[in-house]
């Protein structure tokens, strides 16, 4: 189990089932998620409040940005922000990402969840 104790994690998902359960696996391990369900307020919040831990995003969300907009703008700022793009549609998005990006399809067992967090912070 991976230890993220203390640490501040942004979480965008809009299907509120999943942001439960990765609210869940984070509080399991001692981290901090904050969530939202578009990548615009996440962008914004980011920007205000400084670098988090970790970023897990969903691909399509609400609003303008979409998961792989939010993941190549940060790079500018935090070339080594750990960062985990998940989609349940289409393996292309996968291709082509920052280096710090890890690509997860859904569905996703936990597991891959975890194995994804930990690529991430290679």
């Amino acid at each position: 189990m991976l230890n993220l104790s203390s640490f501040r994690i942004v979480v965008v998902e809009d299907n509120d089932t999943l942001s439960s359960i990765l609210e869940d696996f984070f509080a399991d391990r001692g981290a901090k998620a904050a969530h939202f369900d578009n990548a615009d307020d996440a962008l914004v919040t980011i920007l205000q409040e400084g670098k988090p831990d970790l970023l897990i995003t969903d691909q399509l969300l609400p609003g303008q940005l979409k998961g792989t907009d939010l993941v190549r703008l940060l790079p500018g700022r935090w070339p080594d922000l750990p960062t985990v793009l998940t989609t349940g549609y289409g393996y292309e998005i996968g291709r082509d990402l920052p280096a710090q990006v890890v690509y997860l399809q859904k569905p996703w067992l936990l597991d891959a969840l975890e194995r994804a967090i930990a690529d991430a912070f290679r």
